[in-house]
């Protein structure tokens, strides 16, 4: 079974408990009040589940169990319960996961676990993308809703929206993603998820479990915030992707391009070695190094750095001195890489510095401007599940 990107390899068991609201309606013509349904309240759904290490599940039970525990992290909104075809529980909605209760293990290769969740119907609930859009104060005068300076929301790949929107659309490892043109001080994205998102533009985090391990299939994705990094972190968006390595105090930086991720280039910003996972949903990632710089990735967005305190500086190419003036952007040697700012910054190739403040990191081979109008917007987006 499936919640939301969460495998569970066994339930034996779904207990469902249905709770209405019920009023009395003294009419006349009747004996007695006719009971009237005011609202049907979201099921109740208890799980017996079982975590199983063999042939074919071979994660260890812990791992499973960490998985299984970050659904209490997200929102119901991102736990969709994949129905069961085969079964006489055939379930297709959203779940509000409460409290786990896993038993003691009395073998490595086996938990029994009980978990309840409130159950939203995907016949009556659907998703929503609440966005309230902003441009950051800025030195080049960009407005948002003016020239090329818009606010665009992200779905997954395969979501069904309102076909009157206005659209674009971005390429990534997952294939075509769409974007709603959101320029509203605040807007409501109505849109039916697919029934699986995995492997649909959603962010994603690895733990590459020794530092420097490129082996990208020894690598152990996790969901929860809470997870205690063993190697390197890996932040990924199927457009652009983020290596943070507390081993070498350095942010690696690639864009994804017709079947790889490139690299752009390597960072530093002072000599941290703790990162602390602020957020983790499959809509945005963002963490924080003990010397306080915050990084930022989105679905559909461009990898950002906000260093308040530490030059960032670059390692890869070399890169004339040069500062902003009317474009909010210089040119990176690596090609079609561009470094977008908020403000007026200077590059220094004696130093390979880069300044301080928020960046942006774009790669496009169209014209440059529009899209580094477009990474500055602040989206402000916030997934829910609204009543249909």
């Amino acid at each position: 079974m499936q919640i939301g990107q969460i495998p569970i390899p066994t339930v034996s068991a779904i207990s469902a408990k249905l709770l209405r609201d019920v009023e009395p309606i003294y009419a006349l013509g009747f004996d007695g009040p006719v009971p009237f349904e005011e609202s049907a309240n979201p099921a109740q759904l208890k799980f017996t589940a079982h975590l199983i290490r063999d042939s074919v599940y071979t994660a260890p039970l812990r791992t499973q169990l960490e998985h299984i525990l970050s659904l209490t992290d997200l929102s119901e909104c991102y736990n969709r319960l994949i129905p069961l075809a085969t079964s006489k529980y055939h379930y297709n909605g959203y779940l509000s996961v409460g409290e786990i209760k896993p038993d003691t293990p009395s073998t490595p290769n086996y938990q029994k676990i009980e978990f309840s969740a409130t159950f939203y119907d995907a016949a009556r609930y659907q998703c929503a993308m609440e966005s309230a859009p902003r441009v950051p104060v800025n030195d080049f005068s960009l407005v948002l809703g003016v020239g090329d300076t818009h606010s665009y929301i992200p779905l997954p790949i395969g979501a069904i929206h309102d076909a009157d929107l206005t659209t674009i659309t971005r390429n990534g490892k997952d294939g075509t993603m769409t974007l709603i043109q959101g320029d509203s001080t605040t807007n409501l994205i109505r849109f039916d998820s697919p029934a699986q998102e995995i492997n649909v533009g959603e962010c994603k985090v690895f733990d590459t479990i020794t530092p420097n391990n490129i082996i990208e299939t020894t690598w152990f994705q996790t969901f929860t915030p809470l997870h205690t990094f063993a190697g390197d972190i890996v932040i990924e968006n199927s457009l652009y992707r983020i290596i943070v390595s507390k081993s070498t105090s350095s942010v690696i930086l690639y864009y994804y391009l017709i079947s790889e991720y490139v690299l752009m280039d390597s960072l530093t910003m002072g000599a941290f070695t703790q990162c602390t996972i602020l957020e983790l949903t499959p809509d945005n990632v963002q963490l924080r190094v003990n010397t306080g710089e915050v990084i930022t990735l989105a679905r559909g967005k461009y990898p950002e750095i906000n260093s308040s305190i530490n030059a960032i500086l670059y390692t890869i190419g070399t890169m004339s001195d040069a500062s902003t003036s009317s474009d909010n952007f210089l040119a990176h040697s690596t090609t079609n890489v561009y470094i977008v700012s908020n403000t007026h910054f200077t590059i220094t190739q004696a130093t390979k510095s880069m300044g301080t403040g928020r960046k942006w990191f774009i790669h496009t081979s169209a014209a440059p401007a529009p899209i580094a109008a477009q990474a500055m917007v602040d989206s402000y987006m916030e997934r829910t599940l609204v009543l249909r």
